[in-house]
């Protein structure tokens, strides 16, 4: 037996060996090759092929290709190479040889260096060269494979896109404020000559300052050398940045960048002082407010920091400078006083400096410093009413210094352009520093009446007076018409008129005439006119006759015309006039006059029931009785009437 160790080597033959054997055994001459790791090749020569024995590790042991990029974007005309990595897979170790074809054809690819050596710590590498030369723009695929001496192989694909160079600007409203949209619009152009097809896919953008986007980044759209997209962009600080696109290009189309300035400037305030009261006592503090106000467009901002006050006048500002806090989402304000040391009027003036986001603003204020405080007097009268009919005249007093107004107190006296007396009335607590009191006056006359108020002030309040008017008017009335109807012509008729005072408050009578018209020509009144007379407190009435004269139907009507007090008014009735009935004749037949015994049976049923009273029994005989008696008398007389027919 013979022994021999094997070292394990590299690529191909690693080591060799001949092995004597005896005369005619089939062995001899034998040469056996280790050609790697796990491979050995037996060489017999009297074999006609020789045997190759395989480890099991080995059969499991193989190789991967990968490409990067992939895909490979090439504008036309140009070339460019992706990298090939070749990884051992189960600890594979030897040479890889590496082709590459690209379909369809038109490109064409070479692959540097074609073999490469693979180990499990360290991957072969090589570079797939591709030249686009005159093939059009468009999508292929590149083929990359790769074999070994173990018979191992594998493969992958690349797309390769052959593109058009393309241009990419951008365009951002500007300047803008911090705050406020600016619109940015992307235009993606296909430069290559004789382009026809617009640009597609995605562009992202970004920005080298403080804001924000509503989107990252926007799609194209457009038709044939030129597609367009959009983005809005927030600055939130003050600053000038840029605004950078990158167009990632297609299958046809390279990608390129684009950018633009933005100048993100200030936000615009206004600055409003009130100081109250405006009007103020010596001695006594005005407050004075400040409020700064963001007036830009789009999404406000409180404005922050302080602000700065200086006065003019005789008193003291304390402090001379306050923090703004923020009371709305636009707004913010701070406050200082004022203390006038004598009478005269003072000037305040605010300003506003601005902040990181805003723009300064200021104004100004004046106040007065008095004595005493002046008040304002207003009066206002129920109006209208009716004579008779009292009107309320409130006046009301009003502190003239603002927010820390105090109430004034005193008496209002009131006069008028009439002859109304003089009254007064005492001032009570009203709404805040407005107190009011109140007097009635009751007018006798119709007319417009003025009012005038005096207030004469107290110990820090100032005089002062107003005036206002009450209308009074004439009191309402009815006017009722009441005849008999119907009548017979030539029967005399009395209608009577009633006038009535329907106002509120006091009533009174009403006085003067009333006029009747309206006959209907069946009649005649035994005089148009007549005078109301008093009959309660609030009524007056007369009379007059009418004496139809033919049949039909009169409507009277009466018109009071009214007094100074009163106003008119008027009202109607209808009388219907018939005809007197004819008396039937004496010899008819059918008109027989009753005898005075039938005349008078209702009479004697009438007085029996009153003499029997409530017995039942003896009235029920007693009517019988007496019916009886009727009835034989009126047959008697019907008998006496045919005998003298």
């Amino acid at each position: 037996m013979v022994k021999s160790s094997i070292i394990v080597g590299c690529e191909a033959l690693l080591w060799r060996r001949q092995f004597p054997m005896k005369h005619g055994s089939i062995f001899r001459g034998l040469v056996i090759s280790v050609l790697a790791f796990g491979l050995v090749t037996v060489s017999i020569p009297s074999l006609s092929q020789g045997l190759t024995l395989v480890s099991p590790l080995v059969a499991n042991q193989k190789f991967g290709i990968t490409i990067t990029p992939n895909p490979l974007g090439i504008q036309s005309g140009a070339s460019a190479n992706a990298s090939i990595a070749v990884k051992s897979v189960n600890s594979f170790t030897g040479t890889v040889n590496l082709t590459a074809s690209i379909s369809p054809s038109g490109p064409v690819v070479t692959i540097d260096p074609p073999v490469v050596l693979v180990t499990p710590l360290i991957p072969g590498k090589s570079t797939l060269h591709v030249a686009t030369g005159s093939a059009p723009a468009g999508t292929y695929t590149a083929k990359v494979a790769g074999t070994s001496p173990l018979t191992r192989s594998s493969s992958t694909s690349l797309v390769v896109n052959i593109v058009t160079l393309t241009s990419t600007t951008l365009s951002c409203g500007s300047p803008v404020a911090v705050g406020q949209t600016s619109l940015c619009g992307v235009v993606v152009t296909d430069t290559s000559p004789g382009a026809t097809i617009a640009p597609s896919g995605t562009v992202n953008v970004s920005s080298s300052g403080s804001g924000s986007f509503t989107a990252t980044s926007c799609n194209l759209i457009g038709s044939t050398i030129s597609a367009t997209c959009s983005v809005n962009f927030n600055p939130s600080a003050v600053e000038t940045l840029t605004i950078n696109g990158e167009y990632l290009g297609d299958a046809t189309h390279s990608a390129s960048s684009g950018s633009t300035p933005i100048e993100a400037i200030p936000r615009t305030t206004s600055t409003s002082l009130t100081c109250s009261p405006s009007t103020v006592v010596i001695g006594q503090q005005s407050s004075c407010t400040t409020t700064v106000t963001d007036t830009s467009a789009g999404q406000a901002i409180p404005p922050s920091g302080s602000v700065g006050l200086l006065s003019a006048g005789p008193g003291l500002l304390s402090p001379t400078s306050c923090a703004l806090a923020s009371d709305y989402s636009n707004a913010a304000s701070c406050s200082v006083t004022f203390t006038f040391s004598e009478p005269g009027q003072a000037s305040i003036n605010s300003t506003y400096n601005g902040d990181v986001t805003h723009s300064g603003s200021f104004d100004t204020t004046s106040i007065i410093g008095t004595l005493k405080i002046p008040t304002t007097t207003t009066i206002k009268c129920s109006s209208p009413v009716v004579i008779g009919q009292p009107t309320d005249c409130i006046a009301t007093v009003n502190d003239n210094s603002g927010a820390t107004a105090t109430a004034p107190t005193g008496t209002v006296t009131f006069t008028t352009n009439s002859s109304f007396p003089q009254l007064s009335c005492a001032l009570a607590a009203g709404a805040g520093a407005t107190p009011n009191c109140s007097v009635q006056f009751t007018p006798s006359a119709k007319g417009i009446v003025t009012v005038s108020g005096n207030y004469g002030g107290d110990m820090i309040h100032t005089g002062s007076s107003g005036s206002g008017n009450f209308a009074s008017t004439v009191r309402v009335t009815t006017t009722e018409i009441t005849c008999l109807s119907p009548v017979i012509v030539g029967q005399t008729n009395s209608c009577t008129i009633t006038v009535s005072d329907k106002s509120p408050s006091a009533a009174t009578v009403p006085t003067g005439n009333v006029t009747f018209t309206g006959s209907g020509g069946i009649g005649s009144f035994s005089s148009d006119i007549c005078m109301l007379v008093g009959d309660t407190d609030a009524a007056s009435s007369c009379s007059v006759s009418f004496a139809p004269t033919s049949k039909g139907t009169a409507t009277i009507t009466g018109n009071y015309a009214g007094d100074a007090a009163h106003a008119s008014s008027s009202g109607s009735w209808s009388i219907t006039v018939n005809i007197p009935a004819t008396p039937p004749s004496s010899t008819s037949p059918q008109h027989t006059s009753p005898t005075s015994w039938e005349q008078s049976l209702p009479s004697l049923l009438s007085a029996l029931g009153g003499l029997v009273g409530g017995n039942v029994f003896a009235a029920g005989i007693t009517i019988v009785a007496v019916v009886s008696l009727y009835l034989g008398r009126k047959k008697l007389s019907s008998e006496t009437a045919e005998k003298n027919q």
